[in-house]
């Protein structure tokens, strides 16, 4: 077999030809086992006049999971074929029961009963969507050939289906079912969809740590090598020191979905709701324990807020109870001992990551009463909001880190009102960063998942612990998984 290889090229948009293989007499298969990878949305697999050495020979094709081997992952498909003969004595559309896989881990056809005289062959593409990441459902396939069988004739083969594995996908093998590939070529294009949105740009990888003692999703404050995690719905404090968890001192409120920031030893939570009412108290930590401060100008359960220090927060978005009001509009900053109510209003986006530093800081999805949850983008400037553009992303409850300069989000829910009985939300994997007005994809978590993850003020090394997994229904599954993002 020869090979000719072209490797792998930025993409905003459009197809690019990734590798090409040219079979030989004695080629028994054709493998493409690199540039197959979270690159592009969709690959394209383009056989040209590829031919058997033996007659009535199948043309199949399997592929490989990350960390897999012997090409026999879990295919779910469906056949159908037209056909006609040379003499037109023989044609007919029908579906192929025989050719399709019910949960099967056979070599998949592509088309059967190929000929090997020399003007017969077989031409088509196999399309394969989103073979990556981890974690992210089923990886859906087409494929569609023409070929001249061995009757002589030409027939028209469409099969479909999906490899039933959550598992990224990084190798794929093509041969015919006995004999040699005799002759022929198979290309590997790679297609990125949304050309709008800058791919080219990627600078966040992630890490696993050490999961962390809870699953309880809490408000996060510090840096990857030094945070903590009060504990959601309780008064526990986990602290991180880069390397193993420790418990730290106890919180006098009991609060769900508040907000918070700082840094382990000088961190700030407030807002939230307990008793069936939201909070307006404010607690400062020193690393050891915690102390009172300075109510709100006005409680809000999940709200909007962060900030990089104890001593600047931004607040906005929520719910109020009894009256029930929901997308607080209401800006409040807090100065280290006192809140302050900006008297400029917001969107009242809730659940909405702030990411940066006082009067400088872009406040990113999160989300409405209605419609749900939000790609919006807005910045403050420290006296006004002004809009910037939208995320490619919808986004509630996300982990939001970085600066100003570079905003980050990663996670949270990414789709509402599934509608009954599943009123709940999915959740999502997805990360994306915004700079000079831009965003881009970056590389995505290892898992779908609600979490808040801490935030620097300076740099992308944001981390997360513990979240849970939303999937149609109300019920989740409360994870304790502790990733770290770093720049690169």
């Amino acid at each position: 077999m020869s090979y000719v290889g072209t490797p792998p090229r930025k993409q905003t948009g459009g197809k690019i030809l990734l590798q090409e293989q040219v079979a030989v007499t004695g080629t028994t298969n054709i493998s493409f086992t690199e540039n197959f990878d979270d690159t592009y949305d969709l690959y394209e697999f383009h056989f040209i006049n590829v031919h058997p050495e033996t007659n009535g020979a199948n043309l199949t094709w399997q592929v490989n999971g990350v960390g897999e081997s012997g090409f026999n992952e879990t295919m779910t498909t469906t056949a159908v074929r037209a056909y006609n003969n040379e003499a037109s004595d023989d044609n007919g559309l029908d579906y192929r029961a025989g050719e399709d896989q019910t949960q099967g881990t056979s070599y998949e056809r592509l088309v059967d009963n190929v000929g090997n005289a020399n003007d017969q062959s077989v031409s088509g593409i196999l399309k394969i969507y989103e073979p990556y990441p981890s974690f992210l459902y089923a990886k859906h396939f087409i494929s569609e050939v023409v070929s001249v069988y061995n009757a002589p004739g030409t027939k028209h083969d469409l099969h479909t289906g999906y490899v039933n594995t959550q598992t990224a996908l990084n190798q794929i093998d093509f041969k015919f079912s006995s004999g040699d590939i005799d002759d022929g070529i198979i290309r590997m294009y790679g297609i990125k969809f949304d050309p709008d949105v800058n791919t080219d740009s990627k600078r966040i990888v992630w890490s696993v740590a050490t999961d962390a003692p809870s699953t309880s999703n809490g408000i996060k404050f510090g840096t990857k090598s030094a945070g903590a995690s009060l504990r959601g719905g309780g008064t526990t404090t986990d602290e991180w020191d880069g390397s193993s968890w420790s418990t730290g001192g106890s919180s006098a409120v009991d609060r769900g979905s508040g907000a918070g920031g700082g840094t382990q030893t000088a961190g700030v939570v407030y807002a939230g709701y307990y008793s069936s009412d939201e909070q307006d108290s404010t607690e400062e930590y020193n690393g050891t324990s915690w102390s009172s401060g300075n109510d709100m100008a006005a409680g809000i359960n999940g709200p909007s807020g962060s900030g990089p220090t104890q001593t600047w927060q931004i607040c906005t978005g929520g719910s109020e109870y009894n009256p029930t009001v929901r997308d607080i509009a209401t800006t409040q900053t807090y100065n280290g001992t006192n809140w302050t109510n900006e008297s400029v209003s917001s969107d009242g986006r809730s659940t909405g990551g702030m990411t940066g530093a006082e009067d400088d800081l872009l406040f990113h999805h999160g989300s409405l009463d209605s419609p749900g949850a939000q790609n919006t983008a807005t910045y403050w400037n420290g006296s006004s909001w002004a809009t910037k553009a939208t995320a490619p992303v919808i986004g509630r409850y996300i982990g939001h880190f970085g600066s100003s300069t570079r905003a980050y989000r990663a996670g949270g829910y990414t789709q509402d009102a599934l509608g009954a009985p599943s009123y709940y939300y999915r959740t999502g994997y997805a990360c994306e960063s915004w700079t000079d007005d831009v965003w881009s994809n970056e590389n995505v978590l290892p898992f779908t998942i609600n979490i808040l993850l801490g935030m620097t003020a300076t740099n992308g090394e944001g981390w997360t612990a513990s979240g849970d997994d939303k999937q149609e229904t109300y019920s989740s599954t409360a994870y304790a998984y502790h990733w770290e993002a770093s720049e690169f």
